[in-house]
């Protein structure tokens, strides 16, 4: 199966033209990017922004790309991933990020499955005539696969900054759940469960239980674990 179809494959189950709100769980996608696919689940209890543009090497999209760019270091910091989203096909995609190098990865959605999902294929009019067109969108989702905050009609200027602070607002909140719940909020912990140690990397907020109450199989591999109270996720396992 090509990466293409796997994304036809995953993303025929998403609702078509649905209005999104915050609360809501965010369409997951597998889409073509780079010499790979990108997907919110792949994540991996990081908080991500997926935000839509019109079209590559215009120059809103541009300004907006280098935004994100400039300040890919704060949205690391705060664990947050970011990818963004047009109906522009790999080839252009890819001639995009070489001439202004953007790192993040940008989605080929070229059937618009996922700018329907979202809400994002919308009409607009330009001197006097309508047409079809991708919004200017941002979506916030936290580590649990919800959204967060919703940008529409966005205006490129502060827009990044706006979003990287809403993020880091999302990353402490996380942190000080965390704590009140008597987990190390820090980045990177070892923690026993049973006969194995489990590395925790401190993003999102994955219940881990120092000395015992994590399912874990298998090791060194990628397990699932958690209990009742959170959503499972992946973690790597180590034996002692």
């Amino acid at each position: 199966m090509t990466a293409n179809d796997s994304a036809t494959a995953k993303n025929t189950q998403l609702a078509s033209g649905q209005k999104l709100a915050i609360g809501d769980t965010a369409p997951d996608f597998a889409l073509p990017a780079g010499a790979g696919a990108t997907s919110i689940a792949a994540a991996k209890g990081q908080a991500v922004i997926v935000y839509f543009y019109p079209k590559d090497d215009t120059p809103g999209c541009t300004k907006e790309a280098c935004g994100f760019q400039d300040n890919l270091p704060h949205f690391d910091s705060s664990h947050t991933l970011v990818i963004g989203v047009s109906r522009d096909d790999e080839a252009s995609h890819a001639k995009f990020s070489k001439k202004y190098s953007l790192t993040f990865p940008l989605a080929a959605d070229t059937d618009g499955q996922i700018c329907q999902a979202y809400g994002t294929w919308v009409e607009k009019s330009m001197y006097g005539k309508t047409y079809m067109g991708v919004e200017r969108a941002t979506f916030l989702i936290d580590p649990d696969g919800k959204i967060a905050a919703i940008w529409r009609n966005v205006k490129v200027d502060g827009h990044v900054q706006e979003v990287l602070a809403k993020a880091r607002q999302l990353r402490q909140a996380a942190q000080q759940q965390d704590a009140a719940s008597g987990l190390d909020p820090g980045d990177d912990t070892t923690l026993l469960a049973g006969d194995q140690q489990v590395h925790h990397p401190g993003r999102g907020r994955c219940r881990c239980r120092p000395m015992g109450g994590v399912e874990c199989a298998g090791a060194p591999s990628l397990a699932t674990h958690g209990d009742a109270a959170t959503t499972d996720r992946a973690v790597r396992v180590h034996p002692i």
